[in-house]
């Protein structure tokens, strides 16, 4: 999966509905919660309390409640070049990856980002 946005490219980013409501695909633009001066541009894969298992044949979602969806290889949320990795995540966490999964530093790397985390939701690329 090719890059969605690329190094130097200008990018908008609504900073409103992201305090509000956050969805799965959804590219947005966040800090590294390990260190804020980091900024990344990243898409979110999974939401609070589900459980994401990622592998060859794609990304597989758990939710709270037991629902399971799968989403293949080569899709937004499936990509590729995923590795093996699975994560539970807590009630206040996000996960996010890059596009460019087998380049990418993101919450394989760093770990849930959480709502203080998130700036804002990239609307476009210029």
């Amino acid at each position: 999966m090719e890059p969605t946005y690329h190094e130097g490219q200008i990018i908008l980013v609504e900073k409103i509905t992201p305090r509000i409501h956050v969805w799965r695909g959804e590219v947005l633009y966040i800090y590294n919660p390990h260190n804020h001066n980091v900024r990344e541009i990243k898409r979110v894969i999974g939401m609070p309390g589900e459980t994401i298992e990622m592998g060859s044949d794609g990304v597989s979602v758990t939710s709270v409640n037991g629902a399971h969806s799968q989403y293949e290889v080569g899709t937004v949320i499936g990509g590729t070049g995923n590795g093996t990795f699975r994560i539970t995540l807590g009630p206040e966490d996000y996960m996010v990856l890059g596009d460019n999964r087998s380049k990418s530093s993101d919450s394989r790397t760093f770990g849930a980002v959480q709502q203080v985390d998130i700036i804002g939701h990239v609307i476009t690329g210029i």
